[in-house]
């Protein structure tokens, strides 16, 4: 049988002499062009999102972020998307990246011509609009949209203009516009404001985009915290390029299982899925959020089933994923993360599969040094139990036999010590000092004060202060060692020591041991305490602080807001011509030099340095044990707001943070140092005190 079907449709797109069979219904590439191949966008590809428009007195300001997402792929973060057309017009657009260039370019070509043609005229922003319009309602109409929506801003005839042309060639004009996610949530906001001041300045608009643009940022998945804004007015266009919002997601400390989804997305990101995860997950996670439990009740908190983990961050993306789990509830760290140590987490037997887990997909080590914390605890709990009450050496002292030993010791040395209630902490009890002199009738000396028990946790600073005020006091004018030490020091100085600067901390560690801050009511928040260390007037508010309520470092609602560290600014001062300040703290085994909050040291860094190392050369020869000396963002990390600090930017040359035993990471030990090495602790720290006072010029 004959085949049924012709030549001529067999061979309709047969090949060329020389060149590949073509089956029936293939387009050849050399006929496309005869047959009207689609060469448009047929979808976005890379896009961007919301832009912004307000109405200012005198002018028009346009804002957009510059971020361009490849579907879910926060992929370029540099794009510009706000053009100067002339000096009285500009547009901002969303949608489509590629169809703006090819609109941009056909727009610069546009007002080249008019140029050239040197007539006095140009285009209006009207004039510019209107034209926009019919442009892509034209391009709607032949089914070959440009899928971008524009905003049009500009001044004519001396007042702001702004319109609106969406793909479709939807149009309008008004003193406010966004586009994108922001027509629903950052809309709302600008008409607001401009209908409540429909006259503001320049500035107020530029306050406003900002709010709004970190609205955008928080809310909306495919934004970005760095935006570009054209403005114009009578004086012509300025594109300002890039603004960098201040933002950050210290509200997730309310939110359960925030960080843990957030390590999550920063896990896809180190291994090359960068994504804008992290706002995603915070939108979802509001819907649903978990306050983190109050620190006010009086029951004694009972740390059955938790772990300390030790976890060594290797690089940023890893520090800022321990930064943010550092603000939920159940997890303790011990020490900022850093780049230069290890740090310690203490975690709740709830969370610890979780934290676990998501240290392991951060490709982060960890070493569990504390299997139960509690048991830690009630070791030390039952060795104060079997002691002596006012046995400073192999004893922690509670708040009541700690003041008990004060006036006691004050009392049997009358004639070498001064108690003085320097001032109330927040709940009302005395912050008391303690001047140790060779006779504190005699004229006042140069002094050296020396400052304990500001984080209330860190008991073997108390006992630190405690024991070097026995030596000073049972020494002077001995013969041995400890005599000829203690005689120098008093002859040479007046020795200031504020034993227990945080009493409501220290006595609230009888309820909760790991109790850091003073016990202030925040009234906003169920979190009650401020760090005595992030509160001092040493760069406020910077590295190393938390305007978290709930975290350890919360920082406090302004510099110097506490009365702990007023009264201590206030005793510093009338102690007159102070020349050291030593602040103590635990732990790690080190001694830093100003600053702490920077990276910047201080000018005569190299100089205390020298002294630093002599001291802690004196210490390591009691016990054999070793302290680093160095710049405190070096070895530690940066820390704004320290007592040290503030004293050193006001005078006080030779100020210093001590950090005690145990080192970091070493053992089980951190803060609950058994009380075993209460005496060592004392007698190698006083060795250092000792050596500060002979280096130290009177």
């Amino acid at each position: 049988m004959e085949a049924t079907f012709g030549s001529t449709e067999f061979w309709r797109n047969g090949p060329q002499p020389g060149a590949l069979y073509k089956f029936p219904g293939h387009v050849n590439t050399t006929q496309a062009s005869q047959i009207g191949a689609a060469k448009r966008t047929l979808a976005p590809t890379v896009t961007g999102t919301s832009v912004l428009g307000l109405c200012f007195d005198g002018g028009v300001i346009i804002a957009a972020d510059m971020l361009g997402s490849y579907g879910a792929l926060a992929r370029y973060r540099n794009l510009s998307r706000v053009m100067k057309v002339n000096d009285s017009a500009a547009i901002g657009i969303s949608g489509d990246y590629a169809d703006y260039q090819f609109m941009k370019s056909v727009i610069e070509q546009r007002v080249i011509d008019e140029e050239c043609l040197n007539d006095g005229f140009q285009y209006t922003p009207k004039s510019l609009f209107s034209w926009m319009t019919r442009v892509l309602y034209n391009r709607r109409s032949n089914f070959n949209p440009l899928w971008n929506t524009f905003i049009v801003g500009g001044v004519q005839d001396g007042e702001p203009f702004l319109g609106y042309i969406d793909k479709i060639g939807v149009a309008y004009n008004d003193p406010t516009i966004a586009s994108g996610y922001g027509a629903y949530i950052a809309a709302p906001l600008l008409r607001d404001a401009f209908e409540a001041n429909p006259k503001m300045s320049l500035a107020e608009a530029e306050k406003k985009i900002d709010e709004c643009m970190k609205v955008l940022y928080y809310r909306d998945a495919r934004s970005l915290n760095k935006y570009e804004v054209a403005i114009v007015t009578k004086d012509g266009t300025m594109i300002k390029s890039p603004i960098v919002s201040e933002t950050n997601w210290e509200v997730a400390h309310m939110i359960k299982h925030f960080a843990l989804c957030f390590g999550q997305a920063l896990s896809l990101e180190l291994s090359g899925m960068a994504t804008v995860a992290a706002p995603i997950l915070l939108s979802f996670l509001l819907i649903g959020a978990v306050y983190a439990n109050p620190e006010n009740s009086q029951a004694r908190k009972s740390f059955k089933g938790y772990q300390v983990l030790s976890v060594r961050a290797e690089n940023e993306m890893q520090i800022e994923y321990l930064n943010l789990l550092q603000q939920g509830p159940e997890i303790d760290f011990f020490q900022i993360p850093s780049l230069v140590q290890r740090t310690d987490i203490l975690v709740s037997p709830t969370k610890l599969k979780e934290i676990k887990k998501s240290l392991r997909k951060m490709r982060m080590p960890y070493e569990v040094i504390n299997q139960d914390i509690e048991t830690t605890i009630e070791r030390e709990r039952q060795q104060i139990r079997g002691k002596a009450a006012n046995d400073i050496w192999t004893n922690y002292l509670m708040w009541e036999n700690f003041e008990l030993w004060l006036q006691e010791r004050s009392q049997s040395y009358s004639n070498m010590i001064q108690l003085k209630s320097i001032g109330k902490s927040r709940e009302g009890k005395d912050i008391w000092q303690v001047k140790v002199a060779a006779n504190v009738n005699d004229a006042k000396k140069p002094a050296m004060y020396v400052e304990c028990l500001a984080h209330a946790r860190e008991w073997i600073t108390g006992s630190v202060c405690l024991g070097s005020i026995d030596i000073l006091t049972t020494n002077y004018g001995n013969s041995g060692s400890l005599g000829d030490q203690a005689t120098l020091m008093l002859n040479k100085f007046d020795w200031y020591f504020i034993p227990m600067m945080n009493p409501d901390g220290y006595n609230f560690t009888k309820v909760n041991r790991l109790w850091r801050k003073n016990r202030k009511s925040n009234v906003v928040s169920s979190c009650p305490g401020v760090d005595l260390n992030r509160n001092f007037a040493a760069d406020w508010g910077g590295a190393g602080s938390s305007s978290n309520w709930c975290s350890d470092t919360y920082r406090g609602d302004s510099a110097n807001s506490e009365p702990e560290a007023q009264a201590v600014i206030a005793a510093v001062a009338e102690a007159g011509d102070v020349r050291s300040y030593l602040s103590i703290h635990s732990y790690s085994q080190l001694l830093l030099v100003p600053h702490a909050y920077a990276a910047i040291k201080a000018p005569d860094y190299n100089e205390l340095k020298n002294v630093g190392d002599i001291a802690m050369l004196a210490l390591r020869q009691v016990n054999g044990v070793n302290f680093q000396v160095g710049h405190g963002p070096e070895i530690l990390y940066a820390a704004s707001g320290g007592a040290f600090d503030y004293f050193k930017l006001n005078g006080v040359k030779y100020s210093y943070v001590y950090e005690l035993r145990p080192s970091s990471g070493s053992g089980t030990d951190g803060f609950i140092l058994p009380a075993s090495q209460i005496d060592p602790s004392i007698r190698e720290t006083f060795a250092s005190f000792f050596s500060f006072a002979d280096q130290i010029p009177a």
